[in-house]
């Protein structure tokens, strides 16, 4: 369940799905092996949230492990949107 933003230097709470940036992050936790040798990802999927303020400057990404990450979006890519 999210309670607050995904910003941990942030403390907005999320009270309402009118504000801010929802993100649904797909985690690889293991890798299953079946009896034929065939492998198998499986995976954890988790809601984030980042407050309106936050995600005006941030975004969330996936680290190479598959784990959230906050992002800074560069000023210059926020003033071409």
């Amino acid at each position: 369940m999210i309670s607050k933003c995904a910003n941990p230097s942030c403390k907005s709470s999320f009270r309402y799905f009118r504000g801010g940036k929802l993100f649904l992050v797909d985690q690889h936790t293991s890798t299953l092996v079946h009896e034929h040798g065939f492998g198998e990802q499986e995976h954890e999927k988790e809601y984030f949230w980042l407050c309106a303020t936050c995600a005006s400057g941030m975004t969330l990404t996936r680290d190479h492990r598959g784990r959230p990450r906050l992002k800074f979006i560069p000023h210059t890519e926020l003033m071409a949107s």
